[in-house]
């Protein structure tokens, strides 16, 4: 209960797409990939290093998602405002030279 007596509307963090990395990699091995980015964002004092050494032991992202909103509670209703924000559009693909040289 919340001390004003009434329940916390969510108690859960809401379902989130899978990241891109997730999308482009596959579960298993964007989860690896992603891990040695935790301690740098999460770094200079705002995580505990107990919390980015938790992190780092979980095994999928869905996981990591769960925890991270465990640990901010206010992050979820914060994350759904931003999203509404956004378009509504796919992921866009640029037609973009891999080298500014022409090289492929």
């Amino acid at each position: 209960m919340s001390p004003r007596g009434r329940a916390p509307e969510r108690c859960s963090p809401p379902p989130a797409p899978p990241p891109s990395s997730v999308r482009e990699l596959g579960e298993r091995r964007a989860s690896g990939f992603l891990k040695k980015f935790y301690g740098w964002y999460l770094g200079r004092g705002r995580f505990p290093r107990p919390f980015k050494q938790e992190l780092v032991v979980l095994e999928t992202t869905d996981e990591v998602i769960e925890r991270l909103f465990a640990a901010v509670p206010g992050a979820a209703d914060v994350l759904d405002r931003l999203e509404a924000e956004q378009s509504e559009a796919e992921d866009v693909l640029l037609e973009l030279p891999i080298s500014i040289y022409g090289g492929g």
